[in-house]
């Protein structure tokens, strides 16, 4: 049908299937490519967003495209002093690195951004401290450039973990800035970060066309961190690059939730994938 391409369409996002759901299917996927000897340039999972106000000095909508997604690890935390722990965690957080995805990010920000933040993001050599520092300070920014942590529940903590930065360090971390405290750590479960996919490849050139070609108010198509938890690792075998991107709009107010779903939120996902599709078949 197609000379080049694969699709799976699934509307997994959409019903309580659940995490271990989503890696069963993707794993499905991986070996059915796997067995058939097929490898394919790159993939496109769910993730990322069409952002407004969100980008580090820009005011106007970007697309966030996922190059790489933030591991995980829940700990189960035993003892009486949870409360204790989050609060060093939030004073004491994991150092801020300015590399990866955030770092191409405000690379190819720069000619959208406005003066002052141009400013600094071209003159890392002296501003990259006060930069991190900005960048902490704002919600979205602050987990693309650390390993952040959640209370996933009255007796968890779930870390988002960095790329540079693995499961077990993490772990090891945590027992030892928390083993003054009366508490027990132990691991629930992990996923490790995914690798880096480039933004030059073109997998992320198509995405980009894409989106600019069906979203017009779009500045730039931009990559991300992505703290999605799908995850990818099934497909990295069998993938050359895999990104993430859902053309869903969020913006500064409410980073968290993705705009209530309509009929014109709909046509603009079917004619993004349409685009996408088109783009991808082409030789």
């Amino acid at each position: 049908m197609w000379d080049r391409g694969f699709r799976r369409f699934s509307n997994e996002g959409e019903v309580e299937m659940g995490y271990g759901t989503w890696k069963s299917t993707i794993r499905t996927l991986a070996s059915h490519l796997e067995d058939r000897g097929v490898r394919v340039d790159w993939a496109l999972l769910p993730g990322g967003a069409l952002s407004t106000g969100i980008a580090p000095g820009v005011g106007g909508t970007v697309g966030l495209v996922g190059t790489a997604a933030k591991g995980r690890v829940t700990l189960e935390v035993a003892g009486s002093h949870i409360d204790r722990a989050l609060v060093r965690l939030d004073e004491e957080p994991f150092p801020a690195r300015l590399e990866g995805p955030m770092a191409e990010q405000l690379e190819q920000l720069k000619p959208h951004m406005d003066p002052a933040f141009r400013m600094l993001a071209a003159n890392l050599w002296i501003f990259r401290r006060p930069l991190l520092w900005v960048l902490s300070a704002d919600p979205v920014s602050n987990t693309q450039i650390r390993t952040t942590h959640a209370a996933a529940s009255p007796s968890a903590i779930e870390m988002r973990i960095a790329p540079w930065d693995s499961a077990d360090g993490v772990v090891r971390d945590l027992r030892s800035r928390l083993a003054d405290l009366d508490i027990q750590i132990s691991v629930v479960d992990n996923a490790a970060p995914s690798r880096i996919s480039s933004s030059s490849a073109e997998g992320f050139e198509r995405i980009r066309g894409a989106v600019h070609g069906v979203f017009a108010d779009v500045r730039a198509v931009v990559p991300f961190l992505s703290w999605s938890d799908l995850d990818s690792s099934p497909l990295e075998p069998v993938a050359g690059e895999i990104y993430r991107f859902a053309p869903v709009r969020v913006d500064a107010g409410n980073p968290q939730d993705v705009e209530a779903p309509g009929p014109r939120a709909y046509l603009d996902m079917v004619r993004f994938y349409a685009e996408v599709i088109r783009r991808g078949t082409q030789p």
